[in-house]
């Protein structure tokens, strides 16, 4: 498979990656072998939905996983996208529409990113200075430390 002019090789899914069932992780000797092998290789790797290993829900390691230069997903990004290890080991991602309706879906995870809150920021003007936009004070540390320490505690 070529993508920008580079050869990638398609390896198949080799783990089941959305449970962490005993199957799994009893075999996952031979696995973390294979997987070792597939990272250390020079050649580039592409995954088809989430590379094998990541969880998909929480983007953990399940023992060991394939670290993919490209990714290539359906319908939307999953939380071990962007989350944890999954996030590193995705590479580049790609989200393919496959016609799914987004109005039925119900979600309540939103990534973050500057079009959720740029319009919320109170950009400085070219009028302003730094304290047009607010000050913060901030104290920390163990009482002992305080410089501000009542001489009766």
């Amino acid at each position: 498979m070529k993508y920008n002019n580079v050869q990638y090789h398609n390896v198949k899914n080799v783990l089941s990656t959305t449970t962490k069932s005993k199957f799994n992780i009893q075999k996952s000797t031979k696995k973390q072998l294979i997987f070792n092998k597939i990272n250390n290789s020079n050649n580039r790797v592409v995954s088809v939905d989430i590379p094998s290993g990541v969880c998909s829900n929480t983007g953990e390691i399940l023992g060991s996983a394939i670290k993919a230069d490209f990714t290539i997903t359906f319908h939307r990004k999953k939380i071990g996208h962007v989350i944890g290890f999954g996030k590193r080991f995705c590479g580049k991602l790609k989200v393919v529409d496959i016609g799914f309706s987004q109005k039925k879906l119900q979600t309540s995870c939103w990534e973050n990113s500057p079009d959720l809150w740029k319009k919320y920021f109170p950009w400085k003007k070219t009028s302003g200075h730094k304290y047009s936009r607010g000050r913060v004070v901030v104290h920390g540390g163990l009482r002992y430390y305080s410089y501000l320490k009542n001489k009766n505690n």
